[in-house]
């Protein structure tokens, strides 16, 4: 995982608003996939010299008022609207002085995320990418719910290269919520060239693996189902492995 939540106002007319948008720049500069989130942007209306700028999160509309450049909006809104992993660090960019609770926000926020760090304004935006890229390689290990024991991984490190693929894997914690019945309809769909779908459903019920069959029509008999954890062995033969998605 190569990604990175920003957390701040970008388009305030202040100090950290502009850190924000060198930190973005130089995290898409260096590869990184990053993601604007934007509880923190407040509506404000437009005073002299500013422009209206529309802004929306899937749930709300507001306006906010700025004197950001075009083209430094247009990357901001690019990153508000990318989507990026649960568990990618979050950086907050804050007021001096108002860190503690604007980092608590945030872990409240995004309670997954590796790390939740402050910007600190004597960091510089190269710094604060290396910061990131060493919590994805090491937060994990420290905050164990992102973590496996070394017994677990050698299970996966196990798997043997190579040899037929028969298997489009998908992995459930709750089926309407992760996509699964998008995933069953695209596999439905297919031509019949010999894969089948297994859904891996620990804690579902089988009145929801019939549905989903029922939903799938005539390419239900190529669907398989498993009420247990995710294992090694089910991606034994995998074409490909479809996590939780909607």
């Amino acid at each position: 995982m190569n990604h990175v939540r920003i957390h701040g106002d970008p388009f305030a007319d202040s100090r950290e608003a502009s850190a924000l948008r060198s930190f973005l720049r130089t995290a898409a500069g260096a590869g990184m996939r990053a993601s604007l989130c934007l509880s923190a942007v407040r509506e404000r209306p437009v005073g002299p010299g500013e422009r209206a700028i529309p802004l929306t999160d899937g749930v709300r509309n507001w306006t906010v008022a700025s004197r950001v450049p075009h083209e430094e909006v247009e990357i901001v809104l690019q990153a508000a609207a990318e989507q990026v992993s649960a568990t990618a660090p979050v950086v907050v960019f804050v007021p001096e002085g108002g860190d503690d609770d604007a980092v608590r926000m945030a872990e409240l926020e995004w309670p997954r995320a590796a790390a939740v760090v402050a910007a600190r304004p004597s960091v510089t935006p190269a710094e604060l990418v290396q910061r990131v890229r060493a919590e994805l390689r090491w937060a994990g290990a420290e905050r164990q719910p992102h973590a496996l024991p070394a017994a677990e991984l050698r299970r996966w490190f196990a798997l043997p290269a190579g040899g037929e693929r028969t298997t489009l894997v998908h992995v459930v914690t709750d089926p309407f919520a992760d996509g699964t019945d998008l995933v069953v309809d695209v596999f439905a769909r297919r031509p019949d060239d010999g894969l089948r779908l297994l859904l891996v459903m620990p804690g579902a019920s089988a009145v929801t693996a019939q549905q989903l069959r029922e939903r799938a029509g005539e390419s239900a008999h190529r669907i398989d189902v498993v009420f247990e954890g995710f294992r090694p062995e089910h991606v034994a033969d995998a074409a490909a492995i479809v996590m939780p998605c909607r």
